[in-house]
């Protein structure tokens, strides 16, 4: 009968039938009604692609790609305090990047930090004309105070005397070690009060504009106050990445590319893809997008050009890869077509990883130029308590007295929690923040993974003080159990399902299947830049493995059951690569 003829069931029964005799590994295929056809998988195959993960160290994860990637993420700006938006950019680019590396990409991870916009100028400007006493701190030289003090007076404009204006009111003694107080403690105010005055004040504004242009050529009288500000902030920052643990990131400043931000300008000018107006701003000649300010500053496109370029020359990378929030993808696509019509990028493939802003409880964008913000460093410290009370009573006895209320432990629960937070949301959802719900110890958290790992170690360590018994001198890991167990010194060694252990009930074969899909959730991150999905995969992981814990005694008076051992071994493997790959630290008890 030709296929065409025939009914969706009439082919799904052919089509049954034929998988049946060509798939061995098939135990059952049914026909449905509707066209479809559902395939159960024997236990022995699934037993021996279990043994086959169990025995690789990548638990049978192939290498997907030798590409070279270059991962942009984290990025803040100089003079801002950090919140939980800045937390995400870093967790959710660092983790992509750990999952490219596993997958065979050689990767490259940077931070592009903010240390070269109008922010600049605008933090400089207020300094210079409202707190002189910071400015003077910071400079780490007083050759120029009378020069700077000599623009004060030729401007005309008076110095405010509200205290509320001056950050330096509350600095005590001046030096090095006051200097970069002054700078962790105090510049994110002159942010948001330089915003404030940037909206009422157009002449201030002029000023900023026009300060951000000698800061970018090197000629402001507070050029050295400023890169020292920058240092002391790329410091700041890089000890807030290692508190979680994301670190690896290279740091690389906006203004590394100055230089050849203006050669690129020029360049393109000369070969009239640019041009240069009668105000002194430059534009693309074909959409007028601008690349230098009529004050003489750079835009933010003209330096990402700037740096794309020089990347394809150190890097020479296949795909480079933004992970900033959403507001920006519209201009990483321009940047995409630009760099290929002035035939700067061709070969490169440029993608944007966007994530939704951080929003506070009244629905408002979390912002640091504003001042309305809960400092990332608070709300580890808020969170850090959280965990300290929850543990500080308790203590865990397995031979050895384990203090949970430990700095390590309080560490490890508290960041990993964070970092899990932000991942566990997809991130193009826009969310809000809330302590209570990053503290929440139910549903689709981090601790409720941990306590399934942390069950299954606990199980692993007794199964191992349980295998040295007399049955040992008898029985060996690779023999057949007529009470389908296996006894053995070591439950780390390599072991060999046989086709008599099966699966007892549901739960073990559910759990089974659900470790081997771990190659196939990993390869849909790897290809859609998903995290989340992995922290979707482990969630559902370890609430299968509490379903087989209620279900299947590993250990009995006469042994340890070949097949269940196998599987929380497994279970172990597979939350520790995960975690890892999500830079999540794990716990050896809960």
């Amino acid at each position: 009968m030709p296929w065409a003829s025939q009914t969706p069931e009439q082919v799904a029964q052919r089509l049954a039938a034929e998988v049946c005799k060509e798939a061995p590994q098939i135990s059952a295929c049914v026909a449905t009604s509707n066209g479809y056809v559902n395939l159960t998988l024997c236990d022995e195959y699934i037993l021996s692609e279990l043994e086959r993960m169990y025995q690789d160290e990548r638990l049978g994860i192939q290498q997907m790609s030798s590409q070279v990637v270059l991962v942009d993420y984290f990025g803040p700006n100089v003079g801002k305090e950090l919140h939980m938006g800045h937390l995400r950019s870093a967790a959710i680019g660092a983790s992509i990047a750990n999952i490219l590396a596993f997958c065979g990409c050689k990767v490259h991870r940077r931070n592009h930090l903010g240390d070269f916009g109008a922010h600049s100028g605008s933090i400089m400007r207020y300094m210079i004309e409202y707190d002189m006493p910071a400015l003077e701190a910071v400079s780490g030289a007083t050759d120029y105070d009378e020069e700077l003090e000599q623009q004060r007076n030729k401007l005309g404009y008076s110095i405010w005397t509200n205290t509320d204006k001056y950050a330096s009111d509350t600095i005590g003694q001046t030096g090095h070690y006051a200097a970069k107080s002054i700078v962790t403690s105090t510049i994110g105010k002159y942010y948001a009060l330089a915003n404030e005055l940037l909206k009422r004040d157009a002449d201030f504004s002029r000023r900023a504009k026009r300060e951000t242009a000698l800061l970018q050529r090197g000629s402001s009288t507070a050029c050295n106050s400023w890169k020292f500000i920058s240092i002391t902030y790329q410091g700041h920052y890089r000890k807030l990445l290692e508190i979680f643990g994301l670190d690896k990131i290279k740091d690389m400043p906006e203004s590394l590319y100055a230089k050849r931000t203006f050669q690129l300008i020029e360049s393109l000018v000369q070969r009239g893809l640019a041009q240069r107006n009668e105000d002194g701003s430059v534009v693309i000649v074909d959409n007028d997008i601008v690349l230098m300010t009529r004050q003489g500053a750079a835009t933010y496109v003209a330096v990402d050009l700037a740096t794309l370029a020089h990347r394809m020359k150190q890097q020479t990378p296949h795909c480079i890869i933004y992970v900033t929030d959403d507001a920006q993808a519209v201009h990483f696509e321009r940047l995409r077509q630009l760099s290929q019509s002035l035939k700067i990028g061709n070969a490169c493939n440029i993608e944007h990883v966007g994530f939704g802003p951080v929003a506070m409880q009244d629905g408002k964008k979390m912002r640091s130029r504003s001042g309305e913000t809960h400092h990332l460093m608070d709300v580890t410290l808020r969170v850090a308590e959280k965990v300290y009370e929850t543990y500080k009573e308790r203590t865990v006895d397995n031979g050895d007295v384990y203090n949970l209320a430990a700095p390590i432990h309080v560490h490890k629960v508290t960041v990993g929690s964070m970092i899990y937070a932000e991942l566990s949301t997809r991130h193009h959802q826009r969310y809000t923040f809330s302590l209570e719900r990053l503290l929440n110890q139910g549903g689709n958290s981090l601790l409720a993974i941990l306590y399934a790992y942390v069950r299954a170690l606990k199980i692993a360590r007794a199964a191992k003080q349980r295998m040295p018994t007399s049955e040992a001198n008898n029985c060996g890991p690779t023999q057949t159990m007529p009470t389908e167990l296996i006894v053995t010194k070591d439950p780390t060694e390599k072991f060999t399902a046989t086709t008599s252990v099966a699966f007892r009930n549901p739960a073990e074969r559910r759990l089974a299947l659900r470790l081997l899909s771990l190659e196939i959730v990993v390869l849909d991150s790897f290809r859609h830049r998903t995290p989340h999905r992995l922290c979707k995969y482990l969630h559902v992981l370890s609430k299968e493995f509490n379903r087989f814990y209620e279900s299947s005694r590993v250990i009995t008076p006469s042994g340890v059951h070949a097949t269940s051992l196998l599987l929380t071994e497994l279970m172990i493997k597979t939350v520790k690569l995960v975690l890892g790959l999500l830079n999540i630290p794990t716990v050896d008890r809960l």
